[in-house]
């Protein structure tokens, strides 16, 4: 026992005396005499010039410390900026007994104050691709390891930033407050563990990726499994990167969660001011894909995207084009896209800034269409090939479209829709949408054909009850217009539009919007015994207009036909001032012995701004009708050739097909022929007679 003590006890006094010597020994170098060295074996192994400014200090201890500020590292010969990494402070804990027999081996490096640049440039060089440790592979080891590399088991990055700039010079800042870096060796993973901040909100990342020697190769592919969280989201990354051509070379699968999108742009604006003005929903959004390589590009695959109510799926192609223009394809599904919900909870989320005349959407009081230019320029730098298949659409207001399909295309900034193909309400629609801003002036061209829409069904789901029942409608729509804002294109539209509406029940209540309810008080004092009933059946209704230079006119374009009273309407819009002027007119088909269309011509006028119409009604000329009728009905009713003469004098008893263009006999061409002729045809044709 005393032996084995005595040898202990001369090891013991053995190692402390190498280490006194060793210390002595430290204590006695100038590690100022080897920054150039340093310096050498940096470029010898990676072929970049290492530059040290300040002093190198020694601490002593049994893990010896390095310290030296102004540090800086050349960046690519073809970079943005003379350094890729520059450092404040650079500190490293060193191994004391490769130090002691002239080896440099580090157990740990800490960087204060480090900026960082990584960038691609057109031809899709990285500047963290270092041309020299690529040259310096060991042969014969099939694509081998850098040479020389020393071993840093962790390094640790505080009070940093990491700038990443694109082909394009767009570059995104990330600011690091602390990160570590660990592995056990060249060949073993790097596991990464960090906090820090986008613009000004907190961010975090954790996982592991590939290790040093497979980064410095700079061929293959560098396996990551990464795990981000900033702005109230997550991402999570797991896949591989091909370190040859990194800006279209990941094969990962992606898993990305937000709690809220309306509070993640708001907050990602502060960094990201391109987002400022973006408004999104209050709504949560995940998604799952495979992002893979594509041509010149990134495909995500597989995709399955919900956003609040909403859901999508299916593929994303984002290539580049030989001429650096981007071009995205999309084959996407859904089994429902909720607009009204999205836009609701828009409506709660955080407003965009007010313009600055201080109108929303840039339109001055008292006009609907904003005269700010169109944000075309998105138009211009994409190409988009897309198609879409969803089963439902709610649309804001509560309108719903199910079985809707159709094609986009957006080439060099022209943008059409076609085939456009949806259900509404029972009907069809079908047609075909551009808007071409390739050129000065934006130009539209809408085509859209409607087939037995159910009206009362669709009123229903926008929050009209109890207006109509059935009223199967069919409408065509074609407008042309060109312009750089919305009130330009309003401007200079030309076109038609058609609506015709089939055999239903209408309100009788709803007719007094056209002073209608003064006929049909009228014809219930003709007819006592008649039972006034809730709803009144309507035969048609039709509203046509023509549209030229931003004028849109009806000329006896508007009508509607029920079982008692028709109303025609004549007037324009001029979509270039925003105002209108119209005359409807209810015509009775009862016969009550007076031309009632006549004395109720004038009954409604609708006039002034769109944006805030002025609907008056003649009360006076609607008393005066009453009092001839009592006077008529005081002499004894209507005789047999009273009927027959207002009969003959009727307006126009085929409105709608007159609203629509139709040719008629001269009775029916919606011209009147005039009391006096018309009761001379009444009584040529009573006994007989009649004009040839």
């Amino acid at each position: 026992m005393k032996r084995k003590s005595r040898i202990a006890f001369a090891f013991v006094v053995v190692a402390v005396g190498v280490i006194t010597v060793g210390v002595a020994i430290l204590k006695s170098l100038d590690f100022n005499a080897y920054r150039g060295t340093v310096a050498a074996e940096v470029e010898k192994a990676i072929g970049r010039e290492l530059t040290i400014a300040g002093d190198l200090e020694l601490g002593i201890s049994f893990t010896p410390s390095l310290v030296v500020e102004g540090v800086s590292l050349a960046n690519a010969s073809w970079g943005s900026r003379p350094q890729m990494v520059t450092a404040k402070r650079l500190a490293a804990e060193l191994e004391l007994w490769p130090l002691l027999s002239g080896n440099v081996r580090l157990t740990s490096l800490e960087l204060d104050g480090v900026d960082v640049l990584l960038e691609v440039d057109g031809q899709g060089r990285a500047n963290w691709r270092f041309e020299k440790a690529a040259s310096t592979r060991e042969p014969g080891a099939g694509g081998g390891k850098p040479s020389d590399v020393p071993l840093v088991k962790e390094v640790v990055l505080r009070n940093s930033k990491l700038t990443y700039r694109d082909a394009k010079g767009t570059a995104a800042e990330v600011v690091v407050e602390e990160l570590t870096l660990a592995t056990e060796g060249l060949d073993d993973p790097i596991l990464v563990d960090g906090r820090g901040g986008i613009g000004g909100a907190p961010m975090a990342i954790e996982g592991k990726v590939g290790s040093l020697n497979r980064l410095l190769d700079g061929t293959g592919s560098y396996p990551l499994a990464v795990k981000a969280s900033a702005f109230g989201g997550e991402v999570s990354v797991e896949g591989a990167i091909a370190l040859a051509n990194p800006a279209s070379g990941l094969d990962v699968a992606v898993i990305a969660r937000i709690k809220d999108v309306a509070a993640t742009l708001h907050d990602a604006s502060a960094s990201l001011p391109a987002l400022a003005s973006v408004q999104a929903p209050a709504a949560p959004f995940a998604l799952t894909g495979r992002l893979l390589p594509s041509g010149r590009g990134q495909a995500l695959e597989a995709i399955q995207a919900t956003l609040g109510g909403s859901d999508l799926a299916g593929r994303i192609t984002f290539e580049m084009a030989a001429d650096g223009r981007p071009a995205v394809t999309a084959e996407l599904t859904s089994r429902k896209i909720d607009l009204a919900g999205l836009k609701s909870a828009m409506s709660a989320s955080p407003a965009p800034a007010a313009s600055p005349s201080g109108a929303a959407g840039g339109a001055e009081s008292g006009r609907l269409f904003p005269a700010d230019p169109l944000p075309l320029d998105g138009l211009r730098a994409i190409d988009v090939k897309a198609s879409l298949k969803a089963d439902e659409i709610v649309l804001p207001g509560g309108a719903e479209l199910t079985r809707t399909a159709f094609d986009l295309r957006l080439e060099k900034g022209g943008l059409r829709v076609e085939p456009l193909l949806t259900t509404v309400s029972g009907g069809s629609l079908k047609g075909a949408v551009s808007l071409d801003a390739s050129g000065k002036a934006p130009a539209l061209d809408i085509g859209l054909a409607g087939q037995g829409v159910q009206t009362a069904t669709l009123l229903e789901k926008l929050g009209v009850s109890g207006f109509l029942q059935g009223g199967s409608t069919d409408f065509d729509i074609r407008l042309k217009g060109d312009g750089a804002s919305v009130r330009d294109l309003m401007a200079g539209l030309d076109g038609e539009v058609t609506i015709r509406m089939g055999d239903g029940r209408i309100r009788r209540q709803a007719l007094e919007l056209a002073g209608a309810d003064v006929a049909m008080q009228l014809l219930d004092a003709l007819n006592p015994l008649a039972q006034r009933a809730e709803y009144t059946p309507l035969s048609c209704a039709v509203a046509h207009f023509q549209v030229k230079d931003g004028i849109a006119g009806a000329k006896n374009g508007i009508a509607i036909e029920t079982d008692s009273v028709n109303i025609v309407g004549s007037g324009a819009v001029d979509l270039k001032t925003e105002r209108l002027d119209f005359t409807v007119k209810p015509e009775a088909r009862e016969g009550l012995g007076i031309n009632l269309g006549a004395s109720l011509s004038s009954l409604v006028r609708i006039h002034g701004r769109l944006a805030e119409p002025t609907i008056g009604v003649d009360r006076e000329g609607a008393a005066k009708a009453a009092a001839s009728v009592g006077a008529a009905l005081a002499t004894g009713g209507l005789s047999v050739l009273g009927q027959a003469l207002l009969d003959r004098t009727s307006r126009d008893p085929h409105p709608c097909q007159t609203a629509l263009g139709d040719v008629f006999p001269a009775e029916a061409s919606g011209k009147s022929t005039g009391t006096l002729e018309g009761i001379g045809n009444a009584i040529e044709n009573l006994f007989g007679g009649g004009r040839k």
